[in-house]
């Protein structure tokens, strides 16, 4: 997919006219992110023995996105973009007897992992302003955190940090796609959603794939 990248940025830069106009852009905003995959699945299917005292839940970061943009014809275009998103999942307990509840009993699992992206997108513009992105992206993970808090009563019983880095799998490759609305100033509003192809454990024991999907604004120059 990487050699497929590389091709499609390059194609696409020599596809345009020189009297095409390049636009740039920035974009950044905040991304809700998890885990799915069969293993994932089977760590849901033991969390329901749980009776909901144990949940995975998605995980809140940040996202920001560079950009350029080429367009071919009025209403079709490529678009390449390198990006930072916080990726991860988060496993919350949620403890329901009297006694716990009333010790006021917390633990929390996060996951935050951090990539930079490159994707190369196809840009369709059926109207003046509203376009619908899709493509291919490659990632690189930078680093990848495991977080453990647990408290009784307001005080902290356990915080660990686990780096991950090395156990996961350096590179993320997907497809991501969005839609999103320009105006006549510059600023924008977009949607978007990456899906995740490789799996996160570096040695494939693990079958989890990222899955992550956000909102930004933007201004394009």
């Amino acid at each position: 997919m990487k050699k497929f990248l590389l091709s499609f940025i390059i194609v696409s830069a020599s596809a345009y006219s020189s009297s095409a106009q390049v636009s740039f852009g920035v974009q950044a905003g905040s991304n809700v992110s998890t885990l799915k995959g069969d293993a994932i699945k089977s760590l849901n299917n033991m969390f329901d023995i749980t009776n909901g005292m144990v949940d995975q839940t998605s995980k809140f970061g940040f996202t920001g996105r560079t950009y350029v943009s080429i367009p071919v014809d009025k209403n079709f275009g490529v678009e390449t973009g390198l990006s930072y998103q916080q990726k991860g999942y988060k496993i919350t307990g949620d403890f329901n007897s009297s006694f716990l509840k009333l010790l006021n009993a917390k633990a929390d699992l996060i996951n935050p992992s951090q990539y930079i992206g490159l994707d190369a997108l196809a840009k369709v513009t059926p109207t003046e302003g509203l376009s619908i992105k899709a493509g291919p992206q490659v990632s690189y993970l930078v680093k990848n955190n495991l977080k453990i808090r647990s408290s009784v009563l307001g005080f902290n019983l356990l915080n660990q940090d686990v780096n991950l880095t090395s156990n996961t799998n350096e590179w993320d490759f997907g497809l991501t796609g969005g839609i999103g609305y320009k105006f006549k100033n510059g600023i924008s509003l977009n949607g978007y959603y990456s899906h995740g192809l490789s799996p996160i454990d570096k040695n494939s024991n693990i079958k989890a794939y990222n899955r992550s999907g956000g909102v930004t604004v933007g201004f394009e120059f």
